[in-house]
Parts: C-alpha cells; structure tokens; sequence
C-alpha cells in the first residue's frame, strides 16, 4: 500500500462514489462540496489502484473512504496519521470530524474523543469527533 497527497481528482470522486453514493446512498450534492477544491487530498493505493482517500478542510478530517474489498487491512488508520501528520506540521493544535455512528468505536480506539449529541449528515447518523496533537518538543 502506498499513500500519496492529491488534489481533488478522478481517483478521488471514484472512491467516494462508490463508498458513500453507491454504497450509503449520499445524494451527489451532499458528498462533492465546495471544500473539495480546498481541501487537501491523500489517496491510498494498491497495486496503483485507489481504494481509500480521506481529506483535510482546515483543521477538518473528512470523507474517509475505503473500497469495502479493502478494509480491515490498516489503510483507513494509515490515511488519518498521514492528516494528523500533515496537521501537526501546519501547526494545528486540533483536528476534529464529523464521525459516523457505527465508526465512533474506530476513532475511540485511535485516540480521538467524541463529544456532543447524535445529528443527522446526509441522512446517516454522526456525532463529533476530536483529536488532540500533542506537541514534539
């Protein structure tokens, strides 16, 4: 597996179509946004195939996705150091998300905090999510 930085791309949009659109039923209004051309990108590749991406708007974490074919192998955990590498060194001090309910187990277990009630987002359960960056000295 290889992780690489992106922009917005076909590799991109082809993940979260089949991830969130196919396979969850988001509207395509709802998952390509405005921060999409803002945001930065990673792609996780195997073989030199895109089967997971996840971007970062701001100190925002969102749109992890990974091919179903290709999970429970470390490639969503894989995709979210990298943003907490990349937001670390922007010098952010906080990264949070908004996390889907059947995930908030996966995030808890990788040190990040969820906090307020349940909201809908795009018609599918979340709730908010923080990850504290700890500083080198």
């Amino acid at each position: 597996m290889e992780i690489i930085s992106t922009r917005f791309d076909d590799r991109v949009r082809a993940v979260r179509l089949v991830v969130f659109v196919e396979g969850q039923g988001v509207s395509l209004e709802e998952e390509f946004d405005a921060d999409d051309a803002c945001a930065a990108h990673w792609l996780a590749l195997v073989g030199g195939a895109p089967v997971g991406t996840v971007r970062l708007a701001g100190n925002r974490l969102g749109r992890l996705a990974v091919l179903h074919a290709h999970r429970g192998r470390g490639i969503g955990g894989a995709l979210v150091r990298e943003v907490l590498a990349a937001a670390a060194a922007a010098g952010l001090t906080r990264v949070c998300a908004a996390v889907q309910v059947r995930a908030v187990e996966w995030y808890t277990q990788r040190g990040w905090r969820v906090y307020g009630p349940e909201f809908p987002d795009a018609g599918i359960p979340h709730r908010m999510a923080e990850y504290r960056i700890r500083s080198t000295p």
